[in-house]
């Protein structure tokens, strides 16, 4: 049996690929059938300050806090 070969990869060689503003606008779009105004983004997702900093210019309430069984997620209220 022939062993896995495993590709070695530092850190730094690694990339974050944070959501785009119109990915979380998708995800804000299907809440918005819910009785709750709020959507979560889960802590394992990355997203960048600049989209954070857009979507609160558009007047949004974006924080960090526990929702649906995630903790210190991204949070969003309209």
């Amino acid at each position: 049996m022939e062993k896995e070969k495993f590709i070695l990869r530092k850190a730094s060689d690694l990339t974050k690929k944070s959501l785009t503003k119109e990915d979380v606008y998708d995800n804000i779009s299907r809440s918005n059938n819910t009785p709750t105004f709020k959507h979560a983004i889960p802590p394992e997702c990355h997203i960048s300050e600049e989209v954070i900093l857009s979507i609160m210019k558009d007047g949004f309430k974006v924080y960090k806090g526990n929702m649906m069984g995630f903790v210190d997620a991204w949070i969003i209220e309209w």
